[in-house]
């Protein structure tokens, strides 16, 4: 037996790592678009929320917890992005997976190492702090 090939393969195996390592959400992007009322009352304007949702309701609800003590008129919630399975990182950026270590932010379009620890590099290993980490599951 090659003793070289068995300490080789130990560090590639434990740096690949997929959704199933990570604590994951489902959620989408969702744009709630609602009147608001001007200082003086007289006009109304057209305005737009952007947030990370579940659905459609979820999204109306964060935005009405955005926006307590203050009436808006819902008329619209569309999803501008689909729902589907992310690990959502420390500082609420969302990733999926391309290969075992390269992921895709969703929020930047940036494409990250991520390690299985849940370190997240740029392509030079210079670690990204507003990434933040993500939450292995052990």
């Amino acid at each position: 037996m090659n003793t070289q090939n068995v300490n080789t393969a130990a560090p590639k195996s434990s740096e690949r790592c997929d959704l199933n390592d990570f604590e994951t959400c489902r959620l989408g992007r969702f744009v709630v678009r609602f009147y608001a009322p001007s200082s003086d009352g007289v006009m109304q304007g057209n305005c737009n929320y952007i947030c990370h949702a579940s659905s459609e309701w979820d999204a109306a609800f964060r935005f009405g917890q955005h926006c307590k003590n203050v009436h808006y008129d819902i008329y619209s919630v569309t999803e501008k992005e689909p729902v589907q399975v992310v690990a959502l990182s420390s500082t609420n950026y969302r990733f999926v997976p391309l290969s075992s270590r390269y992921w895709r932010c969703l929020d930047t379009e940036f494409v990250v190492f991520v390690t299985a620890d849940g370190a997240i590099y740029d392509e030079i290993m210079q670690p990204l702090k507003r990434y933040g980490t993500l939450t292995p599951i052990f």
